[in-house]
């Protein structure tokens, strides 16, 4: 192995299934909100179950804590990805939308006033620039 700490191992080795080695935690929550690690089922202690994950054993239960705090920042970035990305289609589609409607009174030969063509003229640069800085997909 190249030159990890031991933090990296114990994530790497968090993400593995160890069979006899592993423990299971399991992230809890409170009636009223509050979360915490448990290394039994949650509603023995009052709370519901949001997760569980696989930690090694022979360490202290805030070791495997601060494990399993870092394997659920991995699934809550993981998951902020692809609400981001959903955000993204769901903008660039609004983009698209105004756009046609802009493009749509132009299309006809269709009499437009000076100041709306001014005002589309402004308004349909704004959102090309905003979709290119969205990656949006060019039609």
């Amino acid at each position: 192995m190249r030159n990890r700490t031991p933090k990296t191992m114990w994530l790497l080795i968090g993400l593995l299934p160890l069979g006899s080695h592993a423990a299971q935690i399991y992230l809890c929550k409170t009636s009223q909100g509050a979360q915490y690690w448990s290394s039994d089922w949650c509603n023995k202690s009052g709370g519901y179950t949001v997760n569980a994950v696989t930690v090694p054993t022979g360490m202290s239960f805030q070791e495997q804590a601060k494990i399993g705090d870092q394997l659920m920042g991995r699934q809550s970035s993981a998951v902020a990805e692809e609400d981001a990305a959903r955000d993204r289609i769901r903008a660039c589609g609004a983009i698209d939308r105004e756009l046609a409607e802009i493009w749509s009174r132009y299309d006809k030969s269709q009499f437009n006033e000076v100041a709306q063509i001014g005002r589309d003229q402004s308004r349909t640069r704004e959102l090309k620039a905003r979709h290119n800085n969205l990656g949006c997909q060019t039609r």
